[in-house]
């Protein structure tokens, strides 16, 4: 994640670099905006995921909420004043969390949540700009919707243009080399390797420990607070009840006269 995040910098700032011209506070403005987009769609969708979906936090989540900001961080870093990003970001933050939810909603397979983050938030860079572009390179001033700019509304209306074409220029070459390939039946894994996991399959390793995460979302559902190791140790050792069954002795034929319930904790 820190190689991707630092990498990132290059990734906005070069192009920008070379279509800003003399200014020479915009590499610093750019760096700036993708660090505030990160940081603030990484917290954003950690507190949203243990908040909504009553998880404890994990690396994973916030590693997907970095990787979104940075994708928000992408279209308008050299329009974008960077104290906006943290707006921008946390706005990520959200839809990434909301298309996540909706694909699990629909049974879409998507385990990294890369419909989230880059379609996403993909979408979100686009739309953006248009509502916090605020800058002036030489003798033209950009500005959006939300910096009292009434050309931000033909600027939002471009980009939509320009993004519906995109998905529909990628969905004309996509769509048949995928159904291609399903026809030749190399789309999808086998069963069993999807039952067993890729990672076992192919990598012949485990990505997760299973045991440790059931563990973990068991022991969040049963009682908000983490038991200690020693206490869960003896939890396994002895059964949490049992019952014992008073027989009248009286009878050769073990048949039950009297019988009560004893719970032993």
């Amino acid at each position: 994640m820190f190689v991707l995040w630092f990498s990132w910098y290059a990734f906005n700032a070069g192009p920008a670099m070379l279509a800003g011209g003399t200014d020479e506070g915009l590499i610093g403005r750019i760096a700036a905006y993708t660090t505030m987009c990160a940081a603030s769609s990484g917290t954003t969708y950690l507190l949203l995921s243990v908040t909504l979906k009553k998880k404890i936090p994990e690396p994973c989540d916030l590693a997907n909420g970095i990787l979104a900001g940075l994708v928000c961080s992408t279209s308008a870093c050299s329009i974008t004043e960077p104290a906006l990003g943290i707006v921008v970001g946390s706005v990520g933050g959200l839809i990434t969390l909301l298309v996540s939810k909706l694909m699990l909603y629909l049974k879409i397979d998507d385990v990294v949540d890369a419909v989230a983050v880059h379609l996403g938030c993909g979408l979100w860079s686009a739309l953006s700009g248009p509502f916090f572009a605020g800058t002036r390179k030489g003798d033209l001033e950009i500005c959006g919707i939300f910096t009292g700019c009434a050309t931000g509304w033909k600027m939002l209306g471009s980009n939509i243009l320009i993004t519906f074409l995109t998905i529909v220029y990628v969905t004309a070459i996509i769509a048949p080399v995928c159904f291609l390939l399903s026809k030749c039946r190399i789309l999808r894994i086998g069963l069993e390797s999807e039952k067993s996991g890729v990672d076992l399959v192919e990598f012949h390793g485990s990505a997760y420990n299973n045991e440790l995460q059931s563990y973990r979302q068991t022991r969040f559902n049963n009682s908000t607070k983490a038991p200690s190791p020693r206490k869960s140790r003896r939890s396994q050792k002895k059964p949490q009840s049992s019952v014992i069954e008073i027989v009248d002795n009286n009878h050769s034929n073990g048949e039950v006269k009297d019988a009560g319930a004893i719970a032993i904790e």
